[in-house]
């Protein structure tokens, strides 16, 4: 184990990192330590008339933007959870603490060392201070960073109370940077859906902090899919019962969230405050607004209640880094490329009908219907399983004939190419299948199924499954396939 001891440290970006997530080999490397390092601005910060402006958050901006785009799932940072300047450390991990759970357990460990070391530490000085010992050298540098972020020399009660407000928190660069590329699938769709509804599309910055646009995504709480609904909040907004879990389809989900987001407007006034009441409930901010008034900041920095922790204080300046990326993600992912929108048709049944009665009608077999309408409990989907009225069904995106839609179902065809995204989160093709010898491979993607890539290849799911020997149609992220032989 090393320890670096940096004196002057310099970022182009501010600090910050994700969840602590244990690695194997306690070998650690700690890289800027016994400091505390200072986080400047990374890019100039909206402006101050802006509907969702940085003002009087900026620090907090500043280091949840670099937990997003500079620190990595390696990196975890000791820092203060009230000034998000004061970042002691930042440990570099080794280990395969995703795959490996010795590993996971391995780097929770170290992570609490470093900070019972921290908390020691402080104390340790406050004790020096209190006794009139002169400071000892690890001590001195400690009061020396400490002083300086207070402009004066430090008393051992603040030292005692920076000792109770450690924190670590871990880098997520490469799964934000995983989320944008996934984000092309959705985007488009969900900036068509916010337009339609009048809901500011900024706020389709949620997504990319709250999920990285898994459709997946579950929380310890049960807040589930790329808009991160809980299940009792799913059940006013969506239809979430034994049978469909609407959560699970990510425009489904995002029809949910303007429901959501536009009742808390209506009862707050204010669309800043809605983004905050997304992670903290309508009624709790309208309690701190009721208390503090309008001014997200104020509510930030003096709001107490036992369920406004920390979590629910950087939600909003988390909505605001993300909000800061989008809108020059060209700076900080100028080599990624973006999945292919999602193409398909969507049919609004005018009454119910059976699962066995839209696959005869509609001429689609059950596991792609299955595939583009992911709402659907799979376990669930027997023959005579009910599409409510109203359920937004989503098809292939070829139209024959045979799949043209009868009095039971009302067609509405959604673009395969919907409105063009905002120039600040351009979509961009997806990458060619790169070549090789005599023949063509393509890599899957976030969200892609089998018949998703026979279609766009120009081929069929039973040549796929032959030239890849594939036992049924289950293809995993990453995988190679064979598209053309």
């Amino acid at each position: 184990m090393t320890t670096l001891v940096i004196h002057d440290i310099k970022f182009s970006h501010p600090a910050g990192g994700g969840r602590i997530r244990p690695r194997f080999r306690i070998g650690v490397a700690f890289v800027a330590a016994v400091c505390l390092l200072f986080l400047p601005h990374a890019i100039p910060a909206a402006p101050a008339n802006a509907l969702f402006s940085e003002n009087g958050l900026s620090d907090q901006v500043d280091f949840w933007e670099q937990v997003f785009t500079r620190w990595g799932q390696n990196q975890v940072l000791i820092h203060d959870r009230q000034d998000l300047r004061l970042v002691y450390e930042v440990m570099q991990l080794d280990g395969d603490f995703l795959r490996d759970p010795a590993a996971a357990k391995a780097q929770e460990q170290a992570v609490r060392s470093r900070l019972e070391h921290w908390e020691g530490l402080l104390r340790h000085a406050a004790g020096r201070i209190e006794s009139g010992d002169p400071p000892d050298p690890a001590t001195a540098r400690v009061l020396a960073v400490v002083g300086g972020r207070l402009g004066r020399p430090p008393a051992a009660a603040e030292l005692r109370e920076l000792a109770g407000r450690l924190r670590s928190q871990r880098g997520i660069r490469e799964e934000f940077a995983a989320g944008w590329r996934r984000a092309g699938r959705y985007y488009p769709h969900m900036q068509t859906i916010f337009r339609a509804n009048g809901i500011p599309e900024e706020i389709l910055a949620i997504p990319f902090f709250e999920s990285s646009f898994r459709e997946d995504s579950r929380s310890r709480k049960g807040a589930t899919g790329v808009w991160q609904f809980i299940r009792s909040t799913g059940r006013v907004f969506l239809r979430v019962n034994r049978n469909f879990d609407e959560r699970l389809d990510p425009l489904l989900a995002t029809y949910g969230a303007v429901k959501f987001l536009r009742d808390a407007h209506r009862k707050l006034g204010s669309w800043p405050l809605a983004v905050m009441a997304y992670n903290h409930g309508t009624n709790g901010i309208l309690r701190a607004q009721q208390r503090l008034g309008s001014d997200p900041p104020t509510i930030i920095r003096y709001y107490s209640s036992g369920q406004f922790g920390f979590a629910s204080r950087n939600y909003y300046p988390e909505f605001l880094a993300s909000l800061r990326i989008l809108r020059q993600p060209e700076r900080y992912f100028p080599d990624l490329v973006q999945a292919s929108p999602w193409e398909f048709r969507e049919i609004h049944l005018s009454r119910s009908a059976t699962f066995a009665q839209l696959q005869k009608q509609y001429r689609v077999p059950a596991d792609v219907m299955l595939d583009f309408n992911p709402a659907v409990i799979r376990s669930r989907a027997a023959a005579k399983l009910s599409f409510p009225a109203g359920f937004r069904l989503k098809l292939p995106p070829a139209e024959t004939p045979d799949t043209a839609a009868s009095g039971d179902a009302a067609p509405i065809v959604t673009p395969a190419a919907p409105a063009a995204p905002a120039p600040a989160a351009s979509v961009v093709p997806a990458p060619a299948a790169p070549a090789a010898a005599g023949r063509k491979i393509h890599r899957v993607q976030a969200g892609e199924t089998l018949y998703r890539i026979a279609v766009n290849h120009k081929v069929t799911v039973a040549q796929l499954r032959q030239w890849n020997k594939l036992p049924d149609n289950t293809i995993r992220v990453g995988q190679r396939l064979v598209v053309q032989p």
